[in-house]
Order: structure tokens, then sequence, then C-alpha cells
């Protein structure tokens, strides 16, 4: 049987998720996950830095700025 070919975009927790969960029917799903970041995780890596990355890009964090 052919495999239904999958994309995933972002490797967040819902991305990731679901990427768990297609990749759990092997018999049925070929799954590709892509990110942008460096990381895996989206807004639950923390991250000191603020502005934008190396290409521009903003960063969002899952902290305010102040709260320490």
């Amino acid at each position: 049987m052919k495999l239904l070919r999958v994309c995933v975009i972002g490797a967040g927790g819902a991305g990731l998720a679901m990427a768990r969960h297609l990749i759990s029917q092997v018999d049925i799903f070929d799954v590709s996950v892509f990110e942008q970041a460096s990381s895996l995780g989206g807004t639950w890596v923390f991250n000191e830095d603020t502005g934008t990355d190396e290409r521009g890009l903003p960063i969002y964090s899952s902290m305010y700025r102040n709260l320490r």
C-alpha cells in the first residue's frame, strides 16, 4: 500500500504532538516535520534574546521581558 506523505509545519507543542500521532501509524503516513528555528519546542523554549534573530526574524518568548 502506498503511504500518504504528510508535512507538519512547525515543531512547537502542537506540531510535535501531531507528528507523534502521525508517526505512530507507520503503515499509513510518511511524515516530514519542518521547523524554522534552530531548536524544537516553539514558544516553550526559553530564550533571553529579544528583538530579531540572526536572519532578521522576530524572537518570540514564552516569558515577559522583565519577568525573572
